[in-house]
C-alpha cells in the first residue's frame, strides 16, 4: 500500500504537445533511416569483405572505403533533411503563438520563422534562445531546399552562407550532435513562450488545437 501511495504522489511529466510533434514528425523517422543506413553498411560491408578477400588489401580498401563514404554521404542528407523538418514545425508552432496573441510578424526582409520569433520577443520577452541561432537554422534550411546543400549560393544577387559550423568544405553538413542541440533549443524555446502565454489564456479559451497541416 505504502508503494502505491508514493507513486501516487510522484509527479509525472507529460512531455509538451510540441515535442510530441517533433518526435512523430522528425525525431523517430530519422532515428529509423540513420539505423537502417547502419545496417545497410555493415551487411555490405561484410559481403564485401566476403567477396573480395581473395582480391588484395588495397582493392578490397578501396571498396569498403567507397561504400562507409556513400553511407557518410546518406547520413548527411538525413541529417539535413531532418532539420528541414525541425524548421518546419517549429515555424509552425511559432506562427499559432502570434494568432492566438493577434500579433503580425514583425519586419520584411526576414525568413517567416524570424519575423515571428520577433513578434513573440516583443509580446513575451526575450526567448532564452538568441534568434540568431534560429536564423542560422534558417539558412541552412534554404541550403537544403534551395541550393542543393551547398555551403555557399546566390539568390537575387544576393549571397548566402551557411554557418561555417555547420559547413564541411563546400557542403552544407549538419551533424547528429547539431541536429540533437537545434531540436532541444528548439523545444526550450517554444516551451518557454507557450508558458508566458499561459497566464493570458482563460478556461473559455483554451489553446488552439495544433494540427500538422
Amino acid at each position: 500500500m505504502a508503494d502505491s501511495d508514493e507513486l501516487l504522489n510522484t509527479p509525472i511529466e507529460v512531455a509538451h504537445g510540441f515535442e510530441i510533434d517533433l518526435n512523430t514528425v522528425v525525431i523517430v523517422n530519422h532515428q529509423l533511416t540513420i539505423d537502417g543506413i547502419a545496417s545497410l553498411e555493415q551487411r555490405e560491408t561484410d559481403r564485401i569483405r566476403e567477396d573480395f578477400a581473395a582480391e588484395g588489401r588495397e582493392v578490397l580498401d578501396s571498396l569498403v572505403g567507397f561504400q562507409e563514404w556513400f553511407c557518410h554521404d546518406l547520413r548527411r542528407v538525413a541529417n539535413n533533411l531532418a532539420l528541414v523538418g525541425l524548421v518546419t514545425r517549429l515555424r509552425h508552432w511559432v506562427e499559432m503563438f502570434t494568432q492566438e496573441l493577434s500579433m503580425r510578424p514583425i519586419g520584411y526582409q526576414d525568413s517567416a520563422l524570424i519575423r515571428y520569433l520577433k513578434a513573440l520577443n516583443r509580446a513575451l520577452g526575450e526567448g532564452p534562445v538568441h534568434i540568431g541561432f534560429f536564423q542560422e537554422l534558417v539558412t541552412a534550411r534554404d541550403s537544403v531546399i534551395h541550393a542543393d546543400s551547398k555551403a555557399q549560393w546566390t539568390y537575387k544577387k544576393e549571397k548566402r552562407q551557411v554557418a561555417r559550423r555547420y559547413c564541411s568544405g563546400s557542403d552544407l553538413e549538419i551533424s547528429g550532435e547539431q541536429l540533437k542541440e537545434a531540436v532541444a533549443r528548439a523545444i526550450e524555446q517554444v516551451k518557454w513562450y507557450d508558458e508566458r502565454l499561459a497566464p493570458r489564456r482563460t478556461r473559455s479559451s483554451p489553446l488552439p488545437v495544433r494540427s500538422r497541416a
